[in-house]
């Protein structure tokens, strides 16, 4: 079984995140970052030992699957490229513009039978990941001048 060949579209604040989880993940190969901020890509590219493109038209032909992380006004436009090439396609909240253009892609995604999902980068922070871990009974902390304050904190 060959890795899953995945690019991210959009590698600022959350999209670097993806292109970093991508790398960690076992059956992922990920072949590219895009972004019009070429120094932004490359930086990225580099770090994480991948191609860097301006244009995300340019991984079309070669991604399986795409993280769309650019700002929201651009998100159906790209997404339904991705979807219109076969490729399976994870984008960031909020996922459309418009209630009718989340609608189309969903029927898009449906009619070429891949994956359409919402972002949840969140789930692989590792401050995230640390707090669950310390996470294992509910802390009750007294307050002067205060009862027991019950703080539940997961």
């Amino acid at each position: 079984m060959s890795n899953l060949k995945v690019a991210v579209i959009g590698v600022g604040h959350l999209g670097k995140e993806h292109a970093r989880v991508y790398t960690e993940l076992p059956g992922v190969t990920l072949i590219g970052v895009v972004d019009i901020q070429t120094e932004q890509a490359e930086k990225i590219a580099q770090r994480y030992h991948t191609k860097c493109f301006s244009n995300y038209k340019e991984i079309l032909d070669q991604a399986e699957a795409v993280s769309i992380a650019v700002p929201t006004k651009a998100h159906y436009g790209i997404a339904k490229d991705c979807l219109q090439h076969g490729i399976h396609v994870m984008i960031e909240k909020p996922m459309t513009g418009t209630v009718q253009e989340a609608r189309d892609l969903i029927a898009m995604s449906k009619a070429k039978g891949v994956v359409l999902q919402a972002g949840y980068i969140e789930r692989f922070n590792p401050a995230i990941d640390t707090i669950k871990k310390t996470l294992h009974q509910p802390q009750v902390y007294r307050v002067p001048s205060v009862k027991s304050v019950y703080l539940p904190l997961c």
